[in-house]
């Protein structure tokens, strides 16, 4: 299992705001505000999905990563916990899942709370990535 201590501006979020639990995150930012660490956000490496983009997302990609040229992950799950540790200036831990055995190996880690339960842990990353796709176009 690779973990790694990010950055916000090295995260790609799909669907950040308005974060939709007020509560949720406020429960977060007191965790973060008394230094207790959060559970592992999982992220994909964005070149295994910018694989899956072509024509007009290819070249929106394209785009924003000659912006915003840190950039190296997809979060797929962890709006709440990714905000309150960007707003208390802390690192984000990550668990970084380059196949379907890191997403088997992560599912070990829910007992201890190191890693969240999630739709993320219930799917291959092929069909994650497959479905980030759709939602992607489709927006």
């Amino acid at each position: 299992m690779n973990t790694v201590e990010l950055r916000p501006d090295q995260i790609i979020t799909l669907n950040d705001y308005p974060v939709y639990s007020a509560d949720a995150l406020r429960y977060y930012f007191e965790r973060c505000n008394r230094g207790e660490e959060l559970p592992l956000i999982p992220v994909i490496r964005k070149d295994i999905v910018k694989g899956f983009f072509d024509g007009e997302l290819l070249e929106k990609f394209v785009d924003f990563e000659r912006d915003n040229k840190a950039v190296d992950y997809f979060m797929l799950d962890g709006t709440h916990r990714t905000t309150a540790l960007t707003l208390t200036g802390r690192r984000i831990r990550a668990i970084i899942y380059e196949d379907d055995e890191d997403i088997v190996e992560a599912r070990e880690h829910v007992v201890t709370s190191e890693v969240l339960r999630s739709g993320t842990l219930n799917h291959s990353l092929v069909w994650r990535l497959c479905i980030r796709s759709v939602e992607a176009v489709e927006d």
